[in-house]
């Protein structure tokens, strides 16, 4: 459905519009057997293209000055969209939003993209954070779910009182460097 709308496969779509203005260059999206490629999951990203990923959403779409994504469509991904939530590892009131999970932490609202095993896009908006992590995703069902609550807790407990509201953009990351840091 989705590409007969935009009239180009998902992954091309993705591609023209999102990865190729964030300097997304070794990506890889796994196929379904029919050969469409899968909507919810399978997107592989290094992570400092997992981070750019955050920071677009965090930035409300935009990645400097041009609009990759639009405003309105990372305010509605970012509204919860099922009718339940709960507690998970460091995370409180889990719950889910288009493509993204939405929680407090720490007496913050945060959302995070989360690949399996602790592969995280973590978005903090009130403090201008954004954490990326990769995992091991040779593991499966509890050392996955045991991996993913160690990251959580790690950026919970430790990364987050360590962040102040207080920071310090810069346009590097596109070269390689810190894309903001604390004072």
């Amino acid at each position: 459905m989705l590409e007969t709308a935009a009239g180009e496969g998902l992954d091309i779509r993705a591609e023209r519009a999102l990865f190729d203005p964030l300097g997304f260059d070794a990506w890889q999206w796994d196929h379904s057997p029919t050969g469409y490629p899968f909507g919810g999951h399978g997107v592989h990203l290094r992570v400092e293209d997992l981070a750019k990923f955050g920071l677009v959403h965090l930035s409300g779409g935009t990645w400097g000055a041009r609009r990759v994504v639009p405003s309105d469509w990372v305010t509605e991904l970012m509204q919860p969209h099922v009718a339940w939530s709960e507690p998970y590892g460091p995370l409180d009131m889990l719950t889910y939003g288009y493509l993204w999970w939405l929680a407090t932490a720490a007496g913050h609202d945060v959302y995070l993209a989360w690949g399996w095993g602790g592969q995280f896009a973590f978005c903090v908006p009130d403090l201008s954070l954004v954490v990326a992590t990769a995992a091991d995703g040779d593991v499966w069902a509890a050392p996955a779910e045991t991996q993913a609550v160690a990251i959580l807790t790690i950026i919970v407990d430790q990364l987050m009182p360590a962040v102040t509201a207080e920071v310090v953009f810069t346009d590097g990351f596109e070269a390689g460097a810190p894309t903001a840091w604390t004072r």
